[in-house]
């Protein structure tokens, strides 16, 4: 129990310098939709897709900034036949966390990077033998895959409190799961509220 109180102290303790030194910076908050176009051997499995995310964001200087992002992502079926006339059509979804950095430049551009976890679900429709008879079921391809994320964008400002955010950006998962993005976002200035 002496363990646990100590923990809970120290949090506390952390939370609260954060609080305070984050209480002078700039923060925003982003809302996007998201065109995401499978790569690798994951564009063999998998067609296009859609999605959404969320990101929250700290300028720490006035040119770079550190970020949390959160999105969820699902990608159409692609049908798999075989000789004994069973088909499969699969569907993925991706769930992501990231963190990471975006470093800004002069006239609205910015280069992010970051370090992400992902969570993978799968949907299967199957179809077998001569009667076609279709069974649907959920499994989990993997529970978590970590991550590589970068991208590029330009930054729009429509006023002090309102800017709209457009980024390309690749997502390396590996070999068999990495996926390319197209978000375009409104982004809000917290501190303006």
């Amino acid at each position: 129990m002496k363990k646990f109180s100590v923990y809970s102290l120290l949090i506390v303790l952390i939370l609260s310098f954060l609080y305070t030194e984050l209480k002078a910076q700039s923060k925003y908050i982003t809302f996007s939709p998201e065109f995401v176009v499978p790569t690798g051997q994951f564009a063999q499995k998998t067609g296009t897709g859609g999605g959404a995310s969320i990101k929250f964001e700290i300028k720490m200087k006035k040119n770079y900034s550190f970020f949390i992002n959160g999105g969820y992502f699902a990608f159409s079926g692609k049908t798999f036949k075989y000789p004994n006339n069973t088909s499969y059509l699969i569907y993925y979804n991706i769930g992501e966390v990231i963190a990471g950095l975006t470093f800004y430049e002069k006239k609205g551009y910015f280069f992010s990077f970051g370090a992400s976890v992902n969570f993978f679900y799968t949907k299967s429709d199957i179809s077998q033998g001569p009667t076609g008879q279709v069974y649907t079921y959920f499994r989990t391809e993997s529970t978590e895959k970590y991550g590589l994320f970068v991208g590029a964008g330009y930054l729009y400002p429509l006023d002090e409190l309102f800017s709209v955010e457009g980024m390309i950006r690749y997502h390396y998962l590996g070999d068999n799961s990495s996926f390319a993005g197209l978000r375009v976002g409104l982004k809000i200035d917290v501190d303006q509220l």
